[in-house]
């Protein structure tokens, strides 16, 4: 059946897409963090202009991480939307699948906008300071 196919890539891109969303939210929190201890070990700094940096990289990446949050929580909710439209298709008592298989269409519609659209998947912000050292992956 090519519909189950469907149903079952669109399933198993939603897991996927919730994975990725995962992996950059911990990423832009590790960064977040690093950027509050390096703002937080530089207390008195002698150069007002580099707490400034820092307070702006805590800033970008806070703002970071919680886009990202938004991010991990809507593909959390497209994960959980796959999944019922797949139970309902192997329900064999439901018998309207061209709702489903609308579903599935608008599924796949959002998530190839998604893409589009996404950041890159380092999750670093746009002006990271010199003082906040990368990630650790």
């Amino acid at each position: 059946m090519s519909t189950t196919i469907t149903h079952t890539e669109a399933l198993a891109s939603a897991h996927r897409a919730r994975a990725v969303a995962e992996q950059v939210l911990r990423r832009s929190e590790l960064e977040r963090d690093q950027s509050a201890r390096a703002l937080e070990l530089n207390l008195h700094p002698a150069d007002e202009a580099a707490r400034a940096t820092l307070r702006l990289a805590y800033a970008d990446a806070a703002a970071s991480a919680a886009a990202n949050r938004d991010a991990l929580e809507r593909a959390v909710a497209i994960e959980h939307a796959a999944t019922v439209i797949a139970d309902a298709i192997d329900d064999e008592a439901y018998a309207d699948h061209d709702v489903v298989d609308g579903l599935v269409q608008l599924l796949e519609l959002r998530q190839r906008r998604q893409r589009e659209i996404a950041p890159p998947v380092s999750g670093r912000s746009r002006r990271p300071s010199q003082d906040v050292r990368a990630p650790l992956r």
